[in-house]
């Protein structure tokens, strides 16, 4: 047989016109030889695979067994295997053979299991028949054939890796298909995707979306499924009744299938868009896939319906873990779901007088002026997801429902059908949660005996929540996208929404960015009517340099609920979010907005957030309620009828402890259980949480350290430290010498940069910088020191051209610090999680330490000058002089009898920010703004304080000035200077650098010091493991010790010095 197979390819080998293809039917031909019944079939035919499919297919009674594919003769199988076709496919599909008709491989589960050789080419071109292989050869055609098992699922997380490379399957195939033909059924459906639903949306994330749907959805319809065989065509049924969209996915036109045939003959469906044959070989081994799981099982350990909707966070993490992120997907706990729900209904109750809550079926008026009524308990998850919240309502609905007609549930699918379905509204963008809300909520009303007619659907509508489009009446009443989005929009515009509630994503770089929501934010809606601004805070502007926060999805979903909310004039928001809006600083608009359109506000914060390491009160371990660090909150806000508007009354209630315990909670409790603490938000930053602290109002006379330099910013974004930041100037200069000189590839291969980063970096580096009109290779002109960290001086290369080289050089301040001489400080914004206050530093150097730190210039130098002036706000140093009666004389320093400069001012203010007991006294304030300094009236306290204060910058800035000759730590052990692990002897004030050499004279509190997050005497050394210490290191690491020590002796004399002159407030 096998000598035959090869004789014959052999023949059409030597016709010197053969393809790959041309061999496919002696292949053909060998397998059907090989198999044993007619219950195995081989498939050669391209045209019923389809396109972007393995050349061959064996099946089983009608199911996928073996995939093939074929290369031409002496094809490099090596290399082919590599190829991104044959990863894609060794992943996606469970039995593949690769072969040249001459060698076959078998993979399994991506791995090669076998290889054998039937033929080879000899020199003469001929090919020579291997007979000591033909037993392997059947034994890997059985093992192919006969042999596969398919794959053991023991773990839903097993279940979604391979339902996520199924996926990527067919998001490849749909990929293809829209890249290839346009004008395919897929094209079309895409176009109408853009045209009526999600304008921006890319092919490739349209792939994702489908692919996604499609195959998450037979997942779910197999999950569901009870009897019988599992095919494509019973799976889509479950989709036929409450959505005609997902019909329009799940339906292929395989005229082929009776069933299908038979579906397309009815009215309703005639005119639907359908999906392309050459998706069906994918569809079909997922199905043959699916039907052999035992998925009951592995879904055991929840309520069936539940797990299918759980199930889904985890499939999409494995399956696009950047989508998870970008989109802020995760599912809401049932904990969390049912606090929100209930808490909504007795709102209804106690605040609106609607004895039935939630299950009220009372109608008004709409506003739109036109002579309709609609339910006046309208509600809308605007963030639908799988439906979680939609489910909880339609259970509180029944008990409220059932309880309030004496238990006999006889009407209630009545009330389903007219009361309850005509104001149950969700959007969502996803398709693939989409179709889950659509599936979720149809099995779960059918367990509460409510079924579905032929013409009814679900009002969960694909759309995108945040994109305001205009109306549109007639649209094409047969395409069945064009119908979604036009059902969407005229629940937008025309409801009067009362009640919006759910789980909004959370993602600061977000996905949403349509012009309408953009403009909402700031104030318009595109009416005449004016509507609030989350850019304004007292009628102001924000003057935030840096407000991406405010562009969190969370916020646009908020902001719209408000809107929609304000429209009706009455209304309740009930939802979870990340919790930053309570207290940063950036919010403060949104904060104000919030409390003129709500009369009252229910905030329970739930904590959790390990970002900011958050702790219980009792110091125990705090745990978030969902798998994410970002910390969260659950509000209420509530806008009641007829109203006249006073002051927002805000009650908050905090939530701590570990996960389980606050579950327990949460089902327990509703807002009438909740205890609450009433907070009055003051002006200018209307903090929703408690601010204790008996200093407040002396805290605030003081000036803010932004109002006295007005030259900030945060500190240099290298982009790519790696690359642009080095310890010598010498490989500052050999790594732009060489990024100069490499191909855009090398540069990329080396480097992990994209092409189009390499090329504005080289751009950058081969053009004259902005603060300079010279460019040699060998300049050292633009290499300059940089602050990395306290004392961890480093350098880069320097242009002033954002995008380049550095990603983000900030010039406006930073070429204050270009060839010429200054000083500036180093302070956080806002630092909510220290125990204790310690974020003051000062550099001489640019500075790249981190986003969260913003530099002070002292001094600025205009265009061209060589001469600084005081970088002091217009009107600062009059008023200090008034203040002090003294003269100001402008830059370096004065008397302090009668005269002050500029470095006086920094001295003075550098000493308070090192005071003890401001860092203690102020910690509360200190957390959500710049620290703001208090000027003493006292000339000996001001005189005194400066001169601390310049003990202390020469002392950071490791100036010969403020060098101390004692308490200097000893290197005395010669060994290689090789720094290893570092570690730290209480007992004897050692710092080992390695097993043999240490630093010895460095007392624990100068091991412990730390200035913001970072311990000098630690972190410079230990991020220094392996390099060799050079001499003028090893004096370096001796001066910051003896800095360190300085700093601690100076701190005690500034607060001493402070009690002598009355202490505190200054």
């Amino acid at each position: 047989m096998f000598k035959e197979y090869l004789r014959k390819i052999e023949q059409k080998w030597h016709s010197r016109r053969a393809t790959e293809h041309t061999y496919r039917s002696n292949l053909e031909r060998l397998l059907t030889d090989f198999l044993k019944s007619d219950e195995w079939t081989v498939i050669n035919e391209p045209t019923h695979l389809g396109r972007n499919a393995p050349d061959m297919l064996i099946l089983k009674n009608r199911q996928p067994v073996g995939y093939i594919e074929a290369k031409n003769i002496g094809a490099n199988l090596d290399r082919i295997e590599e190829t991104e076709q044959l990863q894609r496919y060794r992943n996606g599909l469970e039995n593949l053979i690769l072969t040249d008709y001459l060698e076959f491989r078998l993979y399994r589960q991506s791995e090669k299991h076998q290889s054998v050789r039937l033929g080879d080419i000899s020199p003469q071109r001929n090919i020579q028949y291997l007979p000591e292989n033909a037993s392997d050869i059947r034994d890997l055609l059985n093992a192919f054939i006969y042999g596969y098992q398919p794959l053991v699922v023991i773990s839903p997380e097993d279940l979604a890796a391979r339902l996520s490379q199924k996926a990527l399957l067919l998001r490849y195939g749909i990929s293809r298909i829209l890249e290839n033909d346009s004008a395919s059924k897929l094209g079309e459906l895409f176009a109408a995707f853009r045209e009526h639903l999600v304008e921006r949306l890319s092919a490739s994330q349209f792939a994702d979306m489908i692919a996604q749907t499609m195959t998450y959805g037979l997942f779910a319809a197999r999950a569901e499924h009870k009897t019988g065989p599992f095919t494509r065509e019973s799976a889509v049924k479950g989709f036929l009744k409450t959505s005609p969209f997902l019909h329009a996915i799940f339906t292929r036109a395989d005229k082929g299938l009776q069933e299908d045939a038979a579906l397309l003959q009815e009215p309703r469906f005639s005119q639907k868009i359908l999906l392309d044959a050459d998706l069906n070989w994918i569809v079909d081994d997922l199905v043959a896939f699916l039907e052999e799981l035992d998925i009951h099982n592995l879904l055991k350990d929840a309520a069936q319906g539940d797990a299918i909707v759980h199930f889904y966070e985890t499939f999409l993490k494995a399956y696009n873990p950047n989508e998870k992120k970008l989109r802020g997907v995760h599912y809401t706990p049932d904990a969390v779901v049912s606090y929100i729900v209930r808490s909504v209904h007795q709102i209804l109750q106690r605040d609106f007088g609607i004895p039935d809550g939630l299950a009220d079926a009372e109608t008004v008026a709409q506003h739109s002026g036109a002579a309709r009524t609609q339910p006046r308990v309208t509600i809308l998850d605007p963030a639908t997801g799988t439906g979680t919240f939609l489910r909880h309502v339609v259970d509180k609905v029944h008990d409220a429902y059932i309880t309030s007609q004496g238990n006999s549930p006889g009407t209630w699918p009545d009330y389903v059908r007219k009361h309850l379905l005509p104001r149950l509204f969700g959007f969502e963008l996803m398709v693939a949660p989409y179709a889950m809300c659509h599936l979720s909520l149809t099995q779960h009303l059918a367990r509460m005996g409510y079924h579905f007619t032929q013409d009814e659907r679900l009002r969960v509508y694909l759309t995108n929540t945040l994109d305001e489009r205009d109306l549109q009446l007639y649209l094409a009443e047969e395409n069945p996208i064009a119908k979604e989005g036009d059902a969407a929009i005229k629940i937008k515009k025309l409801y009067q929404l009362m009640v919006i509630l759910g789980n909004p994503p959370y993602a600061v770089h977000s996905a949403n960015k349509s012009d309408w929501i953009y403009n909402l934010l700031r104030g318009s809606d595109g009416s005449d009517t004016a509507t609030a601004n989350y850019f304004q805070v007292d009628g102001q502007p924000l003057n935030e340099r840096n407000p991406k926060m405010l562009n969190d999805d969370y916020v646009k979903f908020i902001r719209i609920a408000q809107w929609h909310i304000e429209r009706t004039g009455y209304g309740v928001l009930g939802c979870i979010t990340n919790h930053g809006y309570l207290d940063n600083l950036t919010f403060r608009g949104m904060r104000d907005s919030l409390l003129n359109a709500f009369d009252e506000i229910y905030l329970l914060n739930l904590h959790g957030n390990l970002r900011k390491k958050e702790r219980t009160p009792d110091g125990g371990r705090d745990e978030n309620v969902f798998d994410i660090q970002q910390g969260v909150a659950i509000g209420f806000f509530v806008k009641k009828e007829g109203n006249a508007k006073g002051p927002c009354r805000v009650f908050y209630a905090a939530l701590w402890g570990n996960r389980a315990s606050k579950m327990d909670w949460l089902s327990e409790n509703d807002i009438h259980t909740t205890q609450w603490r009433e907070l009055s938000p003051m002006s200018p930053n209307y903090f929703l949480v408690p601010k204790e602290g008996t200093y407040r109002e002396e805290y605030e006379s003081g000036i803010s350290v932004k109002d006295i330099f007005p030259v900030n910013s945060v500190s240099i974004s290298s982009g790519r430290d790696d690359l642009t930041i080095h310890y010598t100037r010498e490989d500052v200069l050999q790594a732009v010498r060489q990024f100069r000189t490499l191909s855009v590839d090398e540069a990329c291969q080396q480097f992990g940069l994209a092409e189009k980063t390499v090329a504005r970096i080289q751009k950058d580096l081969n053009e004259p910088p902005v603060l300079g009109d010279t460019l040699s290779p060998d300049t050292t002109k633009h290499t300059v020191p940089i602050c990395y960290r306290p004392f961890d001086t480093r350098f880069t290369y320097y242009t002033g051209r954002s995008g380049g080289f550095l990603d983000r050089p900030r010039r406006d301040v930073m070429q204050h610090f270009f060839a010429t001489s200054n000083v500036g400080l180093i302070t956080a914004r806002h630092n909510p999680q220290a125990s204790r206050w310690c974020h003051a530093f000062v550099s001489n150097n640019m500075l790249a330490i981190s986003n969260h730190y913003y530099f002070f210039p002292l001094y600025r130098y205009p265009d061209g000058s060589e001469a600084p002036e005081p970088n002091f706000a217009a009107g600062f140093a009059e008023k200090l002089a008034q203040h002090l009666d003294m003269r100001f004389i402008g830059c370096g320093c004065g008397d302090l009898r009668e005269t002050f400069g500029a470095e006086d001012v920094l001295h003075y203010l550098y000493a308070v920010l090192y005071a003890p007991t401001y860092q203690e006294r102020y910690a509360e304030f200190l957390k959500t703004d710049f620290p703001r300094i208090p000027f003493t009236r006292q000339p000996n306290l001001f005189r005194r304080l400066c001169e601390f204060g310049k003990r202390l910058v020469h002392c950071h800035i490791l100036s010969p000035e403020g060098t101390v000759h004692k308490n200097e730590p000893r290197f005395e052990v010669a060994g290689s200077n090789v720094v290893g692990q570092v570690r730290y002897d209480n007992s004897d004030e050692r710092v080992w650098i390695n097993k043999h050499q240490y630093f010895e004279g460095v007392a624990p509190e100068v091991w412990e010091f730390q200035i913001g997050a970072y311990p000098p005497a630690q972190s410079w050394l230990k991020v220094r493991k392996g390099r060799i210490l050079q001499p003028v290191d090893i004096r370096h690491y001796q001066a910051i010790c003896q800095a360190l020590h300085e700093t601690l002796s100076v701190m005690p004399e500034i607060e001493l010095e402070i009690q002598q002159h009355g202490g505190w407030p200054l």
